[in-house]
């Protein structure tokens, strides 16, 4: 499964990873890896239109003119933007 996940969800992406294979150990999804794509979070200026990441820190401010009147353009997501599906031999079930 391939999910994206933005910064600024309260994931911790090593953990999700940790806890999904936790969570379909023992099952027909053993095995089966989750890849992790972790999304920029960037901010838009609406008093100057510029457009930047919101780097290290939690900062809602432009970099360019110090506006705090700002949107988030990404960072919040948590998609599941693909699942890679195989066939099974129904044989293989049964056991």
């Amino acid at each position: 499964m391939h999910v994206r996940i933005g910064e600024l969800r309260q994931v911790v992406p090593d953990t999700l990873i940790f806890c999904w294979s936790m969570v379909t150990s023992g099952t027909g999804l053993a095995g089966c890896e989750l890849d992790v794509e972790r999304v920029r979070a960037v901010l838009c200026c609406r008093a100057c239109d510029a457009e930047h990441p919101m780097g290290e820190y939690l900062a809602l401010a432009c970099r360019s003119c110090g506006a705090l009147d700002v949107d988030v353009v990404s960072g919040e997501e948590f998609l599941v933007t693909a699942l890679d599906l195989a066939a099974v031999d129904s044989r293989d079930v049964a056991r």
